[in-house]
């Protein structure tokens, strides 16, 4: 008889260790990080094959890593396993998106939300996507739906952007507002607004916002750039280029950084500074069409008029649409055509 009883008391005991043993890897699975988290999930699927919810969470960590394959397969086996996982759907989407696989994606987003309707982690993921394709209305639709059901701080600024990108400054402007409303220390929030107040003119404002956004993320390069653009507006080019040097500080390899200071530096008529700074610009960036546009405005502020127009014309070949350089380029054949005439007389 006690032989019996320590025969049950050992199995229980088995048992028990082992249900531990996998509540702990679940939670190592659910909460924990990289190659310590798949390991837990993989103990998981050892015991349980048919896990949905660990190959969708296996799934996230290989998308955390970049490996987007590995991440589609164990978001294929979570929906093998559950054919209604509506969050399967969503991650295989934007594991697609990151792919470049948009049709697939929208495929997965548009299932998500038909399993349901009241998803509002499957909008943004399809606004995000529509967004990428600057498809800005269908974009700003799906935002618009989720903050219907969800109105969280990220689908306002995300919808922001959208507005941002159509040039509705002020609709972008209202919903960034609400964005730092419902998060204040939402450095990137402030930073999009204050970009917003840039493209209005309304330097001032821009100011304010791109300093609260320094003093929630003190290492937030871009917006130490952004602040020096409301300087530049400002004509304040001291201001402007000491927040130039703070961004490059942060970050040495920001092209375009060393290309705005360049072009305070030119401002203030220190043409050997801007050009160094362009010059580098270029080096870090080959393909940056303002490096080449402010560098050209450099060189005919030193009347080397052919120069700039090399300048201005491989400005245009990157960016076809840069419409200020197309005029300053017709500025400076116009002062060659009038120093090649004066040379005539």
């Amino acid at each position: 008889m006690s032989r019996m009883i320590s025969c049950v008391a050992a199995t229980l005991f088995i048992l028990c260790t082992a249900g531990a043993a996998s509540a702990d890897d679940l939670d190592t699975c659910r909460n924990g990080a990289g190659d310590t988290a798949i390991a837990g999930c993989d103990r998981v699927l050892q015991r349980d094959p048919k896990s949905a919810v660990a190959y969708d969470l296996r799934g996230w960590l290989f998308f955390d890593k970049g490996e987007y394959d590995r991440a589609i397969a164990d978001f294929d086996q979570a929906i093998a396993q559950n054919p209604k996982f509506v969050a399967a759907y969503i991650d295989r989407g934007n594991a697609y998106e990151r792919k470049g696989a948009h049709e697939r994606a929208l495929t997965d987003l548009d299932q998500a939300i038909a399993l349901d309707p009241k998803s509002a982690a499957a909008y943004v993921s399809r606004g995000e996507i529509w967004y990428e394709r600057e498809g800005y209305d269908r974009a700003i639709a799906d935002f618009t739906q989720a903050i219907k059901l969800d109105p969280t701080a990220y689908a306002y600024k995300t919808r922001g952007d959208a507005y941002y990108d159509k040039g509705e400054y002020d609709h972008a402007i209202a919903d960034y507002g609400q964005a730092v409303q419902l998060d204040p220390n939402d450095a990137e929030g402030y930073n999009a607004r204050g970009s917003a107040y840039n493209e209005k003119g309304e330097y001032d404002r821009a100011v304010a916002d791109f300093g609260a956004a320094i003093s929630r993320y003190p290492e937030f390069a871009l917006a130490y750039n952004n602040r020096g653009n409301s300087y530049v507006g400002k004509a304040d080019f001291d201001r402007a280029i000491a927040d130039y040097d703070q961004a490059l500080k942060i970050d040495p390899e920001y092209a375009v950084a060393y290309s705005n200071r360049g072009g305070a530096y030119n401002h203030k008529g220190k043409q050997d500074r801007a050009i160094a700074d362009l010059d580098h610009a270029i080096s870090l960036d080959p393909e940056l069409a303002e490096a080449y546009g402010n560098r050209g405005d450099v060189y005919a502020a030193k009347g080397e008029y052919d120069r700039a127009i090399a300048d201005y014309d491989q400005a245009l070949k990157l960016d076809p649409d840069y419409t200020e350089v197309r005029e300053r380029r017709g500025s400076a054949q116009a002062a060659v055509a009038a120093r090649r005439g004066a040379g005539t007389k």
